[in-house]
């Protein structure tokens, strides 16, 4: 294996524990483009109910879903 599929592989890795980290509404928000209120409004019509803090990847994922994302 040489430097370059090394240094590729580990940028995937560092991708992968990204994805699959708790995150923030704020966060979460940013990354679809939309300000935390709409965000928020979203997720209130959704009839999901997030608790504040982290989010962890299986709520993530669900609140994706619901959210069409």
């Amino acid at each position: 294996m040489d430097a370059d599929n090394r240094i590729g592989s580990k940028k995937t890795e560092e991708v992968e524990v990204i994805r699959h980290s708790a995150k923030t509404k704020s966060e979460m928000a940013f990354e679809m483009g939309i300000c935390l209120k709409t965000f928020q409004r979203r997720l209130k019509k959704s009839g999901l109910d997030v608790p504040r803090g982290l989010i962890p990847p299986q709520l993530q994922s669900l609140i994706y879903e619901k959210l069409s994302w």
